[in-house]
């Protein structure tokens, strides 16, 4: 008897957070104008009903993406980090190389434009930015700077990532690598 595959199946079920989620990448990809419920809907393969049964809204959706960018989008990043095993220089590189590279750019570059214009979301960022900047300066601590130059070099160091999200799409991996390599000789000599 001949196997035969499986119908495609449409996915019946859907999470808060799987709305979330898309909606963060659809900004990050096209901006705010881009999360329309029915742009999530064909995105998901769901139900406008769906919608309705995780949000009242469109108003609650964005709340939500807000809310879940303060609490989520740096946490769970440093939680994976701080559980890797990888040494604290290494966290900082796979923090950089995740935020380059996993269009967390994107994202943040769109939230900081909404923000502008949304008390909710500038909150939402302010929050984001204050748990990047404890977890660069914790790691910069650790790896032997004095708490107030990790303290600088952090908000430095951050500064130059939300710069580089900006003007990322102009600029080749070459570029990118050469900016990692100066942030690295600073801090080999503040170490000292």
């Amino acid at each position: 008897m001949a196997k035969t595959s499986a119908p495609a199946v449409r996915k019946e079920r859907s999470t808060k957070l799987d709305w979330v989620f898309s909606a963060l990448e659809l900004l990050g990809k096209k901006g705010l104008d881009s999360v329309t419920i029915d742009a999530l809907c064909k995105k998901l393969g769901l139900t406008k009903g769906s919608f309705y049964w995780h949000f009242k809204g469109r108003q609650e959706l964005l709340s939500a993406m807000a809310e879940s960018w303060a609490s989520t989008s740096t946490k769970d990043v440093h939680i994976q980090l701080r559980d890797s095993g990888m040494s604290d220089w290494e966290q900082l590189s796979e923090l950089n190389r995740m935020s380059t590279q996993l269009g967390y750019g994107n994202i943040d570059r769109a939230m900081r434009i909404w923000a502008e214009n949304c008390p909710e979301t500038r909150s939402a960022v302010r929050q984001a930015d204050k748990d990047i900047l404890q977890f660069i300066e914790e790691k910069l601590t650790n790896i032997g700077l004095k708490p107030e130059d990790a303290r600088v070099l952090s908000k430095m160091s951050h500064a130059c990532s939300v710069g580089l999200f900006a003007v990322g799409p102009t600029l080749d991996g070459a570029e990118q690598d050469s900016f990692n390599k100066i942030l690295v000789d600073v801090i080999d000599r503040l170490k000292q």
